[in-house]
């Protein structure tokens, strides 16, 4: 059964007429229409999503940015600005954020090793409104992959990995306003695994990761062991208890004053977190479950289909996709989901939405 957002019901409805006085009044009005999902005319290449924000939603084709209101419509908004080497910015497209009338994205840019799979220099591209870009400054300390960045009291934590393949290793940044960083310094909890995802809980920061190795000679990348990490600043780091696993971090939400994250190969689990220090199993999370979001009341999760949940455990499904759906996105201005079609007629990326009334 759906579970609609809640609408508004109009009161009595009164009309009063020159030629003479004629007053009718009607019983309360019905409820407007539940939302339904929706699919997007529009035709990416290949989509990657940035951020949910007051107004509307932000997508990334290649280099292109898109914007939408609703979800449904797009519109074209401008291409993300590049080094002035020329390289473009890695295929890997990290969180972005809206915070604070500011819009940042941030992604790593040139300065890779040969082979493409070491560390490359990051910087963070820039917008005040998300349709004008700007690149940033180079973020300092050297070479790294920045990976997700986290509004966290009164400024920004950054996560990411400067030890290349086969050699991770935890880097971190922190600011007060998004524009000036200070690469945080060497702590032994940064050894042995690099950052994934950074999220934000109430007292603490904690950043999820992974050992792993990328095989050349085969392209393809080796099981590594999930890492989690805690910070009360973003600035001092301690390695938090996860449960063993050679296994994918697979994704990460947080809600309701927890985060839920899930993990494993063949088969896989969930788990979560009040305040980061340790992590318990969660059952409930399907296994056809691909992402997972928060849209302020509840838990978006995007597989085969889409479900919902208030707590994480018990889910209702609430729509079924013509294709898995491999992200989703959630805001003021609704949910949005998507995925590729991974079609030799129709290769390319597709957008559902579920607007708010």
């Amino acid at each position: 059964m759906r579970r609609p957002w809640a609408s508004r019901a109009g009161g009595p409805a009164f009309a009063l007429l020159a030629a003479g006085l004629i007053l009718a009044c009607s019983g309360p009005a019905s409820p407007a229409p539940s939302p339904t999902w929706q699919r997007s005319a529009g035709a990416f290449e290949g989509l990657n999503p940035i951020a949910a924000v007051s107004d509307g939603f932000f997508i990334r084709d290649g280099h292109k940015s898109w914007f939408s209101s609703d979800g449904i419509l797009w519109q074209g908004i401008g291409n993300f600005p590049v080094e002035s080497t020329g390289e473009q910015p890695s295929a890997q497209v990290p969180r972005g954020l809206f915070e604070g009338g500011t819009y940042r994205y941030s992604g790593p840019s040139s300065g890779c090793d040969t082979n493409g799979v070491g560390p490359c220099q990051p910087f963070v591209i820039r917008s005040t409104d998300g349709r004008t870009w700007e690149s940033g400054e180079r973020l300092p300390g050297g070479p790294a992959a920045l990976k997700s960045v986290v509004r966290f009291g009164p400024g920004f934590v950054a996560v990411g990995d400067s030890g290349g393949n086969c050699q991770e290793h935890a880097a971190t940044w922190v600011s007060g306003d998004g524009q000036a960083w200070e690469r945080v310094p060497e702590q032994p909890a940064f050894e042995g695994a690099g950052m994934e995802i950074v999220l934000a809980l109430e007292r603490v920061v904690v950043a999820l990761g992974r050992d792993s190795c990328f095989d050349i000679n085969e392209m393809a990348e080796l099981r590594g062991t999930v890492h989690a990490w805690i910070s009360p600043d973003g600035r001092t780091w301690s390695k938090a208890d996860v449960p063993a696993c050679e296994c994918y971090f697979r994704f990460a939400a947080v809600g309701g004053g927890r985060a839920i994250m899930a993990m494993g190969a063949e088969g896989w689990a969930a788990y979560e977190t009040s305040d980061g220090s340790a992590w318990a199993r969660l059952d409930g999370i399907l296994s056809d479950m691909n992402a997972l979001a928060w849209d302020g009341a509840r838990f978006v999760g995007v597989g085969a289909e889409v479900w919902f949940s208030a707590d994480g455990r018990t889910w209702t499904e609430s729509f079924k996709p013509d294709r898995p759906l491999e992200w989703v996105m959630a805001g003021p201005r609704g949910i949005v989901a998507g995925g590729t079609n991974y079609d030799v007629a129709r290769d390319g990326g597709f957008v559902w939405a579920l607007p708010r009334p």
